[in-house]
């Protein structure tokens, strides 16, 4: 079986051009590190960072609440 080795180096993050995909890209957030944090599938996040899927209102809290905890917790570094 052939091993996969990472590249060394690590590749931009992308998003939509919606509120929540400039917000993760600025917080410098992978869609995996939202996905481990939040429990929502990243497939959802990156549809609605996109504008193709509609989150629910306790989708659209939890992902608020999160970046902000993140947020604050890069500003008290």
């Amino acid at each position: 079986m052939t091993e996969i080795k990472p590249h060394g180096r690590r590749q931009p993050l992308r998003g939509g051009d919606t509120f929540y995909g400039r917000k993760r890209r600025a917080l410098g957030l992978s869609l995996r590190q939202v996905e481990a944090r939040t429990g929502i599938i990243r497939g959802a996040i990156s549809q609605i960072e996109r504008g193709r899927l509609i989150p629910t209102d306790q989708e659209s809290s939890t992902l608020l609440e999160h970046y902000a905890q993140v947020q604050s917790e890069q500003s008290s570094d």
